[in-house]
């Protein structure tokens, strides 16, 4: 639903008199909005803005969903494959152990990293504290508090279906030579 032209900023400019335009106007709005399953007064549109909603049965209805939460470990020098279904995978290669040097609020700390290879068929991006060393490959520090600046990400956006890929470092095990990563794979996908 679209508003005529000025309709809308008529509605706001309403004066706390109820003069007969005013009314009009309002019933105007009103009529208009039944089709969003409410009717408003001047004074609910004059605060708030207009908005639409999606009813969570017609969304079910709508969209095939698909996501893996998953801890995996990992041998440097060797890959995991972490398939979503037979449309979205990514490929995690740690290459090698290394440190990576941080400003933390003013001092510069020294923390566990792995040189991480990723690849889900499109670029991924590296929070702040990574360190992108070539298309899609990073220096990505092990987790402490919050993911979001320590994580490697991909998104992409087509007409029917929305990706989304997280992954982050949660263990490094320098003995061991073996890392543990918590990787996120989402697809949204219109039904067909």
């Amino acid at each position: 639903m679209y508003w005529k032209s000025g309709e809308y900023a008529q509605a706001l400019n309403t004066t706390e008199k109820n003069d007969e335009s005013s009314e009009k106007t309002a019933s105007k709005i009103e009529d208009q909005s039944s089709d969003l399953g409410k009717k408003r007064s001047p004074e609910g549109i004059r605060s708030r803005s207009m908005a639409t909603s999606i009813d969570d049965s017609e969304q079910e209805e709508k969209y095939d969903t698909k996501r893996l939460h998953t801890v995996e470990k990992v041998d440097v020098g060797d890959y995991i494959s972490l398939d979503l279904d037979d449309y979205y995978h990514a490929r995690v290669e740690p290459k090698e152990l290394t440190t990576i040097e941080l400003d933390i609020m003013g001092t510069v700390e020294t923390h566990d990293a792995v040189r991480l290879e990723v690849n889900s068929g499109g670029l991924f991006y590296g929070g702040y504290q990574t360190e992108k060393t070539s298309t899609n490959e990073f220096l990505v520090p092990k987790i402490e508090n919050q993911e979001e600046e320590r994580a490697v990400y991909a998104f992409a956006n087509t007409e029917d279906h929305t990706t989304f890929t997280s992954i982050v470092v949660s263990h490094v095990n320098k003995v061991g030579r073996e890392i543990e990563i918590r990787a996120t794979l989402l697809r949204v996908k219109e039904k067909e």
